[in-house]
């Protein structure tokens, strides 16, 4: 490696440096390669060039040449492996702000060249904010803006709290002040770049018209004249008359029917409606209460008395008025089996009935969420999962045995799925009613673990990874249990 001049003093030899920079991105840009057993070396070597201004420029074409040839996926995986588990922590290139931060950047550069769906876009967001929490470097905290800013402007307004969920106050303020001028329009880009798999996309603008051409012909018809006798052979020659030119007839195409208009396609009607029903004011209200659960994030006891009063007071209101209109409808869709709705009001209230009767409720909610899951009605739910989210939480948090558990996370998962199937990240508050409770509580039990786990990794595609990171940890610190903190560690 040394010989080669990725490690050493040759490292940074600017003739070698400029070569191999050159050389590597030609081969990038047009070779073919399964595989090229000098990528991880040659990544971390042209990763540090990026933080010297002479080579910036080859660094970025270099790596840009890399994530067409092999994806912008691989290539951000490695990046975030050399960012966050280098080999030798004593030696880590990349511990340093000046080091690191002009990674961001590039990363910024790449997203905008190859667009958010060739990357892993959680993961995106977590290493940057991973990255920005005890930033101080000017230049890397400029990357780190880049990079959220792309972010912002490919993914829009609906990711706005996501991406700066984990990410220091003065920022978010600097941010939020800088957006409206920087992003006019959010959540629209174009993507300027095609990786190697990807086919390039047609031509912009209509096809060329092929016109056919009819070919006038001319021929010169010659007449020959009789034979003459020898006296008249001294006559003048008659003149050769020219005939006329033959023009050959042609019709004019007919022109085709103008083809009949198709009619327009029916609006797509909602599904049936559900047991619950709430505004997005409603649920904005409800959620006011809900200030604690920023800070929480590990759980082992009910939630705040505050909270539970609210909501409690929303499911089953002493007096319905427009602070509480209720959250239940009267006539839900005959496919959930609801039954009768004031006693399906009672034991939604009820966090101590017991299985047998919490789980109709439980299936009719499934039912509904996955009726809703993927269509553009999905609001409709959405704007009511801090309530079932509660629901869920008070009948865990005071029946912890793993038959309990199992039904609860069988009702997270279907929630995370139509989360994903909706393109609808997580709300904060939503997470928190359930994820920090599963971890504590499911991966304890070894009845659940496994269930837990596999809950966990399909919020993990819909709730801020940082969060997700934070919750794990938080629990770890507060567990004396050495089998919980092993499986927050795996």
């Amino acid at each position: 490696d040394e010989a080669m001049g990725w490690t050493g003093n040759d490292a940074r030899n600017p003739t070698l440096a400029k070569v191999f920079l050159e050389w590597i991105g030609l081969a990038m840009k047009h070779g073919d390669f399964d595989k090229n057993y000098m990528f991880n070396k040659y990544l971390s070597w042209a990763m540090e060039r990026l933080s010297e201004t002479k080579f910036e420029k080859l660094a970025t074409d270099c790596l840009v040449n890399t994530c067409y040839q092999y994806g912008p996926k691989l290539v951000m995986t490695k990046m975030e492996q050399l960012l966050f588990e280098p080999e030798d922590p004593k030696q880590d290139p990349f511990k340093n702000e000046k080091s690191w931060g002009p990674v961001m950047k590039f990363l910024s550069v790449a997203l905008k060249e190859f667009g958010i769906d060739n990357f892993y876009g959680l993961r995106l967001i977590n290493i940057v904010q991973q990255k920005m929490q005890k930033v101080k470097d000017k230049k890397a905290k400029d990357g780190c803006y880049a990079l959220l800013t792309e972010l912002y402007q490919q993914l829009g307004t609906d990711w706005a709290d996501i991406i700066l969920s984990g990410v220091p106050g003065g920022s978010v303020k600097a941010l939020k002040k800088e957006w409206p001028q920087s992003v006019p329009k959010p959540g629209t880009y174009k993507q300027l770049r095609c990786t190697k798999k990807e086919d390039p996309p047609a031509a912009a603008g209509q096809e060329m018209e092929v016109i056919e051409v009819e070919e006038e012909v001319w021929e010169e018809v010659i007449k020959v004249a009789a034979a003459q006798p020898a006296a008249a052979a001294e006559a003048a020659p008659e003149q050769k008359v020219e005939a006329a030119p033959v023009v050959e007839e042609t019709k004019e195409p007919e022109a085709p029917p103008e083809p009949e208009p198709e009619p327009e396609p029916e609006p797509t009607p909602p599904p049936p409606p559900g047991p619950l029903e709430s505004t997005k004011e409603h649920h904005n209200a409800r959620l006011k209460k809900a200030g604690k659960l920023d800070k929480m994030y590990a759980q082992d006891k009910p939630l705040d008395k505050g909270l539970s009063k609210e909501y409690d007071l929303q499911i089953k209101p002493k007096k319905k008025d427009k602070k509480y209109p209720g959250v239940f409808n009267g006539s839900p869709g005959e496919d959930y089996k609801c039954g009768d709705m004031e006693k399906y009001q009672d034991i939604f209230a009820d966090n101590k009935i017991g299985l047998k009767k919490w789980k109709p409720i439980i299936d009719s909610l499934k039912a509904w969420i996955e009726a809703f899951a993927g269509t553009k009605f999905f609001d409709d739910v959405y704007y009511c999962m801090d309530l079932v989210a509660y629901f869920a939480n008070a009948i865990y948090i005071e029946n912890p045995q793993p038959n309990v558990g199992k039904v609860l996370m069988d009702l997270w998962l279907q929630i995370a799925e139509a989360h994903a199937a909706s393109f609808k990240p997580m709300h904060e508050s939503h997470g928190k009613m359930i994820l920090p409770i599963l971890v504590m509580k499911g991966f304890e039990a070894k009845q659940t673990k496994e269930k837990a786990f596999e809950v966990c990794e399909a919020l993990e595609l819909v709730y801020p990874p940082a969060i997700c990171y934070k919750v794990y940890l938080t629990t770890m610190d507060k567990t004396k249990s050495k089998g919980l903190e092993l499986a927050c560690m795996q």
